[in-house]
């Protein structure tokens, strides 16, 4: 997909080097991760062209792609009201897939939830992403569904399914940024008040000894933390 805009957060006005890296990733992370999704979702439909006769199949992904390529295309020269002329219209464009098993399923399934994200409609992004991993289930696309699907219940408040489907990204051998769903039932912990189960996610980080992570940098700055706040006693 064409490049992302970026979703803000506030800035802080003193941050270490490991904060601010944890910042930057923490700002993008649903642009990172659904740009994966749409690179290994694509790779997984060139595959299906090699592999399956299906013109069928090969006929609806390509119309998911011409969609997409309209949405995206000068995009970043529109207006608010003019991209969201193009989202509803996309969404129209993709509906009829939205119900199909296997690739084209999955694929319209993506498309809409990372739509229905920028509308700010996180019901829906969540609903389509928990959809695409139900698809998605015997591949490693399901983790990163789930992963996203639990952005949206953050943004919905709902912080104990938000829990829920950051588990099942970091539990998966097969998700691609484990540490990166492990900090975030961390801190989703800490705002609980349940320190201990934070620590507990937090060690699991640091436990892997790379320095060269953002994720264990931050958990080692949280922990240390906590313990100077007397909240792990």
């Amino acid at each position: 997909m064409a490049k992302k805009e970026e979703l803000t957060m506030p800035k802080k006005n003193e941050e270490t080097r490991a904060d601010k890296i944890g910042s930057f990733i923490a700002k993008n992370k649903v642009v990172l991760i659904s740009i994966v999704c749409v690179i290994v979702v694509g790779l997984v439909g060139y595959a299906i062209f090699d592999n399956v006769s299906s013109k069928n199949v090969a006929s609806q992904l390509a119309q998911i792609e011409k969609a997409e390529f309209a949405l995206m295309n000068n995009a970043s020269a529109l207006s608010e009201a003019e991209l969201s002329t193009r989202y509803d219209s996309t969404l129209k464009a993709i509906e009829e897939f939205t119900s199909k098993n296997g690739i084209v399923g999955i694929r319209a399934e993506l498309l809409k939830a990372e739509i229905c994200f920028r509308k700010n409609d996180f019901t829906a992004s969540r609903d389509s992403y928990l959809a695409a991993a139900k698809k998605a289930k015997k591949t490693y696309l399901a983790s990163i569904c789930y992963y996203n699907a639990a952005i949206s219940c953050e943004q919905l408040n709902d912080l104990d399914k938000a829990l829920e489907y950051y588990e099942v990204a970091a539990n998966d051998k097969d998700f691609a940024d484990p540490t990166h769903a492990l900090f975030s039932i961390g801190r989703i912990k800490e705002s609980k008040a349940d320190y201990l189960g934070a620590k507990e996610s937090y060690e699991k980080i640091t436990s892997k000894n790379n320095d060269q992570d953002p994720w264990s940098n931050l958990a080692k700055t949280r922990l240390l933390t906590l313990e100077i706040e007397g909240k792990l006693n």
